[in-house]
């Protein structure tokens, strides 16, 4: 064996323990990333959905934003991935009893952790190239395909029985009970909520329709046949008004989206900002993490096949949740300058390569 590994190793080829363990772990990822992208989707749809400003956009304007949102997520969801892929060939290995004929032949932990290493260092160029190229120009796309669809929608897209917030100063809410029969530009039964300084008003109508002026950047809602109800802060006074009909002006959105996100490496260094440097870091972090994730589940994922794996997964499910709930918290810290730069993710990073050569040892120690 060790004489065919080296034969390999002279051709070029990479040694057959080598591609053996990239097609376990190579395996098991694939169905770890069907699990986590659907699970993803579905949480990803339902929120954009939910979401008043945007559930009433069409269906294709839907799937291509949820899309654009994936191709953003991938730098944080591809580690996630390459570590359940490591854990669970780990624990097909070791449930097949395949590690201990690999010992008895000689392959100790450390030619198993560079076996690991090639698929984790694979992986973590991946993910470099989606979180500094994909990621950026996926969050460009979204701010613009959303921004400008929301901008488009009017009351000809407003779906009757749903509340709608028109994401302006005054924070109006429209809600509409039908859409007429006969001239479907046309709402029936419109309520709609407004806030100022001054109180809330609230207007009731039978009818209403919209118009809008793209240069000015305002639509005008033209409500008929109803009644304004104006009630102050304190809640004491009230003044009922009935018209015949009310034109109320409404600002089109501003454009929104997570502006860090969109800017390219250059733009972020130039910006220099807390929020930019926390987007450097977490870029950053996102490769390097694949690679500690997927060293972590070698010896997270070895079990004794007479004792049982229970502990063993929820030992790595907890170091997984810690791991990433340390890096979200730090690149917060860092964004609202909490904790200096110097520091940020590379404590967490730290704390992590701690415990991996700590258990890295701890095998070693377990095997002579």
């Amino acid at each position: 064996m060790r004489t065919g590994l080296r034969t390999a190793a002279v051709i070029g080829f990479p040694p057959l323990l080598d591609r053996y363990v990239a097609r376990e772990v190579t395996s098991h990822a694939f169905g770890g990333f069907a699990v986590v992208l659907g699970i993803f989707l579905v949480t990803r749809g339902s929120a954009l959905l939910s979401d008043a400003a945007v559930g009433g956009l069409p269906g294709g304007v839907l799937a291509l934003l949820l899309g654009l949102r994936t191709v953003m997520a991938l730098p944080s969801l591809l580690p996630a991935v390459a570590y359940l892929g490591v854990l669970l060939a780990m624990n097909r290995l070791s449930r097949d009893r395949e590690l201990i004929a690999l010992a008895a032949t000689g392959v100790g932990p450390g030619r198993l952790e560079r076996a690991v290493l090639g698929c984790a260092l694979c992986a973590a160029l991946a993910v470099g190239v989606l979180a500094f190229s994909g990621r950026p120009w996926a969050a460009a796309r979204y701010a613009e395909i959303r921004d400008r669809a929301i901008a488009a929608s009017g009351l000809d897209d407003l779906t009757p029985g749903v509340f709608y917030e028109l994401r302006s100063a005054a924070r109006e809410v429209v809600f509409a009970g039908a859409r007429s029969a006969t001239d479907p530009g046309y709402l029936e039964d419109v309520f709609v909520q407004r806030r100022d300084a001054n109180g809330l008003a609230v207007f009731s109508a039978a009818r209403a329709i919209e118009t809008r002026d793209t240069g000015r950047g305002v639509r005008t809602l033209i409500l008929e046949e109803g009644y304004q109800y104006d009630l102050s802060v304190e809640g004491g006074k009230q003044t009922v008004t009935q018209f015949e009909r009310l034109a109320m002006q409404v600002p089109l959105p501003p454009p929104e989206g997570d502006a860090e996100k969109s800017l390219t490496w250059r733009e972020l260094v130039a910006a220099g900002d807390p929020e930019s440097v926390a987007e450097i870091q977490w870029r950053i972090a996102m490769p390097i993490a694949t690679v500690l994730l997927c060293l972590l589940a070698i010896p997270l994922g070895r079990f004794d096949p007479r004792s049982g794996r229970a502990v063993r997964i929820v030992a790595a499910a907890l170091a997984y949740v810690a791991y990433r709930t340390l890096l979200g918290t730090a690149k917060g810290w860092i964004a609202n300058g909490l904790v200096p730069a110097a520091g940020g993710l590379w404590v967490v990073h730290g704390a992590c390569l701690a415990v991996v050569l700590a258990l890295a040892w701890r095998q070693r120690r377990a095997a002579a």
